[in-house]
């Protein structure tokens, strides 16, 4: 006699026949794997697949990119504020390079882009302008000892109307628009050497109106010093081939009214105790308008196949104008942040540097061989020019600007007054 074989009559094989049932599902079913999880035994669609590979990429690009900047940034950042002991040297190098192609850029830019002369003077005032407004909107602190240019701004600008005439102003931005305009034009008639050694120049004429006008006494050996200056160039000049005469007009006119524009500015940095930066950005808005309508009096954009205009415009000739003018920006920064960090003294030295480098460059870029008259001359000038700043020295110990700026019975003494301290 047999049982049935139904489950409603055999109770007790239910719970077996569920157990067995369950191990057996468990052990044939597919794992199934959390949400956001993908499977790599089991292929995704197509689609996923170019999607979930380029994801990854990315990921690991970026994840590349953070590790380069992060470690970059964080060398840079302590440098640009000045807490690195790198900073100097760093910034000093890149002021010494970006003057060398201010220069090379400026003499291709007349040479063979055929760029007018005043015209791209305004647009490198311009440029310089909007560096400065645009460091003061981002807080930048020219000396680390000093608050940032923004805050000081309204108590520098009232404090200067209060104390200074309005013709006094004036004077200073007609000097500056000469000091920049005439050296440019010396640069596009002379070869760039001639051009260069004729801004040296201006350390005899600021002698002199050190001496006749406002009474200070010169030492012996300083003056004699200026000789080999004068005599170096008047070498160089003669023994220019291409020399012309009405870029030597330029040259002297050029390095006259930079003298003048010197010892004024000096003059008036200590008497009101103002940092450069302020007196040099009150002089700019002052200059470009009337540098600008004299450009569009003898220049018109509108005229010409060397208007602004009016010409036929090339990738070559934007590029210079663009980047001549970028490397105005970064000059008149980098020269604003030496002076704030160091002395007049030490960006005098450098300008020496910055001469010799960048006749040198063009020298190289230009195909400008110099004569034996010529090199003796170069040689002097430097020599005379080395000279009078380490007499100087000793009459005047250095000060750095921004411990005379923090010391404020103290001002800095001829920040801007030091021939290496212009726009350029």
């Amino acid at each position: 006699m047999g049982l049935p074989a139904d489950e409603s009559t055999v109770p007790l094989l239910d719970p077996v026949g569920k157990a067995i049932g369950a191990s057996v599902s468990l052990l044939t079913a597919t794992p199934s794997l959390p949400t956001g999880v993908v499977d790599s035994t089991t292929p995704p669609p197509a689609g996923s697949t170019c999607s979930s590979r380029c994801s990854s990429q990315r990921r690991h690009r970026q994840r590349r990119w953070w590790c380069l900047v992060t470690p970059l940034s964080r060398r840079l950042c302590p440098t640009c504020r000045g807490a690195s002991a790198l900073a100097v040297p760093l910034v000093s190098a890149l002021n010494l390079s970006l003057a060398v192609a201010v220069v090379v850029s400026c003499k291709l830019s007349y040479d063979r882009a055929r760029l007018p002369n005043l015209t791209l003077t305004v647009v490198h005032l311009v440029a310089s302008l909007a560096a400065l407004r645009t460091a003061a909107v981002f807080r930048v602190t020219w000396s680390p000892l000093t608050p940032s240019s923004e805050g000081l701004a309204p108590k520098a600008s009232s404090s200067t109307s209060a104390s200074t005439s309005s013709f006094e102003h004036w004077r200073l931005a007609i000097l500056l628009c000469a000091f920049m305009a005439l050296p440019n034009l010396s640069l596009e008639f002379n070869t760039a050497g001639t051009s260069i050694l004729l801004r040296l120049l201006s350390l005899p004429v600021t002698a002199w109106l050190q001496t006749a006008v406002f009474g200070r006494k010169q030492r012996r050996a300083a003056v004699w010093s200026l000789l080999p200056v004068a005599l170096g160039v008047s070498m160089n000049a003669l023994g220019d081939l291409r020399f012309n005469p009405l870029g030597l007009v330029f040259g002297v006119a050029g390095a006259a009214a930079a003298a003048f524009y010197f010892t004024l500015a000096a003059e008036q940095q200590r008497r009101l105790c103002l940092p450069p930066w302020q007196l040099l950005e009150e002089q700019l808005r002052r200059a470009l308008p009337a540098l600008a309508l004299v450009a569009v009096l003898l220049e018109p954009p509108w005229r010409g196949p060397r208007g602004l205009l009016a010409r036929h415009w090339n990738p070559r000739d934007a590029v210079l104008l663009v980047g001549s003018s970028l490397a105005g920006c970064l000059l008149t920064l980098t020269m604003q942040w030496l002076l704030g960090r160091t002395s007049a003294l030490t960006y005098q030295v450098l300008g020496h540097v910055k001469m010799c480098a960048t006749l040198i460059a063009c020298a190289i870029v230009f195909d400008e061989h110099l004569k034996p008259m010529q090199q003796v001359g170069v040689f002097l000038t430097l020599c005379g020019a080395v000279l009078y700043t380490a007499f100087k020295s000793r009459d005047q110990p250095a000060s750095s600007a921004s411990r005379a700026y923090h010391d404020h019975h103290n001002c800095n003494d001829a920040t801007i007054g030091s021939p290496s301290a212009g726009v350029k």
